[in-house]
């Protein structure tokens, strides 16, 4: 008798609720995705359609982030500006 209590635990076929509850989930996970890509594109666009004057500066700003895992963002803009400046 606990043999087939326990493979009927097991084996048992999931509910409705389960598949409204995964779909649900599934559904929110994907909006989350997309509010944040939704949100990084259009600061990389803000970035890119600056009124920056040299077009490869517009290129790197965006992904300027992503080369800042050894140095804070105010120091990389800050050297970079001191390259540009001849300081």
């Amino acid at each position: 008798m606990k043999r087939s209590l326990i493979a009927h635990m097991v084996f048992a076929r999931p509910s409705a609720f389960d598949h409204i509850f995964n779909c649900a989930r599934w559904l929110v996970g994907v909006c989350g995705f997309l509010c944040r890509l939704s949100i990084i594109a259009w600061g990389a666009l803000a970035l890119y359609f600056s009124i920056v004057p040299w077009q490869w500066l517009r290129v790197l700003l965006p992904f300027l982030p992503l080369l800042t895992f050894k140095y804070p963002v105010a120091a990389l803009v800050t050297m970079l500006f001191k390259k540009l400046s001849g300081l």
